[in-house]
């Protein structure tokens, strides 16, 4: 986790350096939707302040965001989640160059790239949104790191992937997995 954090932490600093108004970052197991690049330029020009607005987002037991919008978009509209301390994925998001600065004030300990309601928590951002509908979704590719959300030890996963009705079922698996972290709820 910390060379992923690592990186996000150099990209904004990049960000924060090319004094940005806003800026997307996304990681390469990402899966752009049709409109993302248009949903990422709107998005960008509407936040201000100490911003980031999630593009995808997971969260044990689904997503909860407040039934009002903060922001109506035409490629999405924008959510408080109700519960930024469940969320995770830096999956793909947009950070204004502010939000970005203030990230890169984080040394020690380094944070998850991904742990949301710490960075509200701890003053480093003003607010956390969450576009909907999701401008990106999750690749179901194997980490080259061995980060998997399956509790198997990666030599059997191995197996199991080299064995196509096994192959299979570990799809199905973590398709399943991800429709459950990304299940949206408005409250």
């Amino acid at each position: 986790m910390v060379g992923c954090s690592m990186s996000h932490r150099q990209v904004r600093r990049s960000i924060a350096e090319t004094g940005s108004h806003a800026a997307a970052i996304v990681e390469d197991d990402c899966v752009p939707a049709a409109n993302f690049a248009h949903a990422v330029g709107e998005i960008a020009s509407a936040i201000s302040g100490r911003t980031a607005v999630l593009l995808y987002a997971e969260s044990v037991g689904g997503i909860s965001l407040r039934r009002q919008p903060v922001k109506v978009l035409a490629q999405a509209s924008l959510y408080q989640p109700t519960a930024p301390e469940a969320l995770y994925s830096a999956l793909a998001y947009v950070v204004t160059g502010a939000a970005a600065r203030s990230l890169c004030e984080v040394d020690s300990p380094p944070y998850e790239p991904d742990r949301w309601g710490n960075y509200l928590a701890d003053g480093l951002l003003d607010q956390v949104l969450v576009a909907h509908p999701f401008a990106a979704g999750n690749g179901l590719f194997s980490s080259t790191i061995g980060h998997s959300s399956t509790s198997l030890p990666r030599s059997l996963r191995f197996v199991l992937d080299a064995v196509p009705v096994t192959r299979r079922y570990m799809r199905q698996r973590r398709r399943d997995y991800i429709d459950r972290a990304n299940a949206t709820n408005f409250v």
